[in-house]
């Protein structure tokens, strides 16, 4: 065997399928039955770069929907590698090479090579690689599992709520319904234009009362004059004007009553009315946004019905390793 075929570097040939394994809190490990098996076949170092070069390697056939990444350092089986394949991951480029098997007979998966220092370490590699896609995979599920939790209280709390405004909703409308009967208003504008006319007359009221008011002071000012000279003629003639700013004063206040009632009306038909307003929609919106949530609930509950857990979870075609040296 040449010189190149001695070199300690391998390569790992490992087909990733999918498993049956149950959702848990703890770490789920690669299958113990694992097995591995060297070949002297030399490999080359793809796009390899940094200061230390591997001296083993792991080749994995991967389900599309999974990657590599150096998180493989974070796993246990990562854990257990030597300082020299830790060194080699955080230095080099590329650790891995990964090649689509479409055209295969294997198709629908990914061909990994994973590099290592060491024949231990391609296997330790090959083991953190697996763990950390059973790790992904459970966190995919988790984090869905997490969403769709959120959403069913989120949906529960916005159909009490939606069932508060309703309540709210017809009792205001009932108000309203009965502020329309006793004013006959047709629309809001309506109201608010007939609000602004009494607010016009009111106005013109106090002007009048003020005017009244002043005439009757000077009436009295007059008759306590006319009483003291004994000026009976011009006496009985300012009582009667008296008399007749009274019945205006007294004309003037009644209208003013029926003014302020009537603007009270007006007033309170444009507030029960923009009321009847806002809780509708606030019930509208309440309505599409609970619809909204609703479907993203079941989107996650069929995004669950489809993905089950085993389905993403890495499988070892024959559950088999070749390792092969790398010059």
């Amino acid at each position: 065997m040449s010189k190149a075929r001695k070199s300690p570097w391998l390569i790992v040939l490992i087909l990733i399928c999918t498993a049956s394994v149950s959702l848990a809190a703890e770490t789920n490990q690669p299958p113990e039955d694992l097995q591995f098996k060297t070949d002297a076949q030399p490999q080359v170092w793809l796009n390899g770069r940094g200061p230390i070069r591997p001296t083993h390697a792991a080749r994995l056939l991967v389900d599309k929907s999974k990657s590599f990444v150096e998180q493989v350092l974070h796993t246990s089986a990562g854990a257990s590698m030597s300082t020299h394949q830790h060194d080699f991951i955080k230095t080099t480029g590329r650790p891995y090479n990964r090649i689509d098997l479409g055209n295969t007979n294997v198709r629908g998966y990914y061909e990994f090579t994973l590099y290592a220092v060491s024949e231990d370490d391609a296997k330790k590699m090959t083991m953190a690689f697996l763990e950390l896609m059973t790790n992904q995979a459970k966190e995919r599920v988790q984090l869905v599992i997490d969403k769709k939790q959120k959403l069913a209280k989120y949906i529960a709390d916005k159909k009490i709520m939606l069932a508060e405004n309703e309540k709210e909703l017809a009792a205001a409308q009932a108000r309203l319904d009965n502020l329309r009967a006793a004013v006959h208003y047709l629309s809001l504008d309506e109201a608010r234009e007939a609000a602004s006319e009494f607010n016009r007359i009111l106005s013109t009221f106090n002007v009048e009362y003020a005017g009244i008011k002043a005439k009757l002071n000077l009436i009295e000012d007059y008759i306590s004059r006319y009483r003291e000279t004994g000026r009976a003629d011009m006496f009985g003639k300012l009582e009667q004007m008296k008399i007749e700013q009274l019945i205006e004063l007294a004309s003037v206040n009644a209208r003013k009553e029926m003014a302020q009632a009537m603007r009270k009306q007006a007033s309170d038909f444009c507030t029960s009315h923009q009321h009847v307003d806002v809780l509708k929609y606030k019930e509208s919106e309440l309505s599409k946004n609970l619809k909204s949530n609703e479907r993203n609930f079941k989107d996650h509950e069929s995004y669950l019905a489809d993905n089950p857990l085993e389905s993403l979870l890495p499988k070892v075609y024959e559950n088999k390793v070749t390792i092969y040296p790398v010059h």
